[in-house]
């Protein structure tokens, strides 16, 4: 399910204007950026919430420990990356729904479900 919600989220990039395609780029690059840096704010604090100690080598800890970690870690990337993406989006969408070249709706679309509209889609 997840997985064919992103092809299509990529199939529905790829069919865009080129101009279009550079905006939603952008938007999604300055996100992931965005999401990097809270990810790299919170890794600390992940570290404090697992009770993991930094300076004791992964060999030498668990390997239930050193799984559940890898998990979170990972998960909690994902998360921050989307965070961030969304954000961006947003307040994307945001100033374009202030400017009137989206409706709600269509904000909506775009933030959450990467949908765009059918304005910016190639041959229409």
């Amino acid at each position: 399910m997840v997985i064919k919600f992103l092809v299509q989220a990529i199939q529905n990039q790829r069919n865009l204007q080129p101009k279009y395609y550079k905006i939603t780029s952008y938007v999604g690059a300055i996100g992931c950026a965005l999401g990097l840096a809270f990810f790299s704010w919170q890794f600390e604090n992940l570290f404090a919430v697992l009770n993991l100690d930094t300076s004791v080598p992964l060999r030498q800890m668990a390997s239930g420990v050193v799984f559940t970690g890898l998990v979170v870690m990972i998960v909690s990337f994902a998360f921050a990356v989307y965070f961030g993406a969304v954000l961006v989006a947003l307040i994307f969408s945001f100033f374009a729904v202030l400017s009137g070249r989206f409706n709600v709706k269509q904000a909506f679309d775009y933030v959450f479900l990467f949908k765009y509209p059918e304005s910016w889609y190639k041959n229409t």
